[in-house]
């Protein structure tokens, strides 16, 4: 009488020993199969999360190929379109008001540029301080649509900086744009970094050094690329200047 007693206290309810023991088993699996489930979710929620963080760092093709296990391997690139931008008096600004000044231009820059690179198939290279290089047509080609892609956020970048940037009048932007080959792929491993090569970066970084605060300028490739494909793009003949490595170019504004 004892026993029944002490296992219809462990068990619950009528039924032998074995029926309880059975019905304690199959519980104990519904609850394994439940905690599981739950910690799958988890897991795939915080891949997720680190999957968007390293979205900031890396493009999504090369995160997964690296998640794979896969090598990513250095690959040519017959067209991208780059576009450099940059704040010319912005060091002038810093040596002239507070660290935290600098630091509120700098959080509404960022928000301006994470607010419309998601609306283009571009992806943010790098940026350094107030300046930014944006690229389209890596990693994955795109033939000449880059060169529309990225004049298109130029325009739109500077067509909302004058509402975005409570500074914009004393630190207007200006941006350079240039289309042609380059190498790219991904450097280090610890902290893998997605990395551009060629001349193609050096003159993007020409249009913008040699450019004006408050205007977007073109090379003479991407101008070509526009005139001939994408005609809604307005373009105005600045002319031939002095370029420092490439010599004489010409150039073009993209009216916004």
């Amino acid at each position: 009488m004892e026993v029944v007693k002490w296992s219809n206290y462990l068990y619950g309810g009528n039924g032998n020993l074995a029926e309880k023991i059975l019905w304690r088993l199959s519980q104990h699996s519904e609850d394994l199969e439940e905690e599981v489930l739950r910690r799958t979710t988890n897991l795939l929620d915080e891949r997720a999360k680190c999957d968007a963080i390293l979205a900031r760092f890396l493009p999504s093709s090369v995160v997964r190929q690296l998640r794979s296990g896969s090598n990513v391997i250095p690959e040519m690139f017959e067209l991208v379109t780059l576009m450099f931008t940059d704040m010319p008096d912005f060091g002038a600004y810093v040596a002239r008001h507070p660290p935290l000044r600098a630091t509120t231009v700098l959080a509404e820059l960022d928000m301006l540029f994470h607010a419309l690179l998601s609306q283009y198939a571009v992806y943010r290279v790098e940026n350094i301080s107030d300046s930014y290089m944006i690229a389209s047509g890596v990693p994955v080609a795109n033939g000449t649509q880059n060169v529309l892609e990225i004049c298109s956020l130029a325009q739109a970048v500077m067509r909302r900086a004058p509402e975005k940037l409570s500074v914009y009048q004393e630190l207007p932007i200006k941006v350079g744009i240039h289309s042609g080959p380059l190498a790219a792929g991904v450097i280090g491993t610890k902290k893998p970094k997605y990395c551009l090569f060629g001349n193609t970066v050096n003159i993007a970084s020409r249009m913008c050094s040699h450019g004006i605060s408050g205007r977007i300028q073109l090379s003479d490739s991407t101008a070509d690329v526009a005139r001939t494909v994408y005609p809604q793009l307005m373009l105005e003949e600045r002319g031939w200047i002095a370029v420092k490595g490439a010599g004489e170019m010409q150039t073009f504004w993209l009216q916004f």
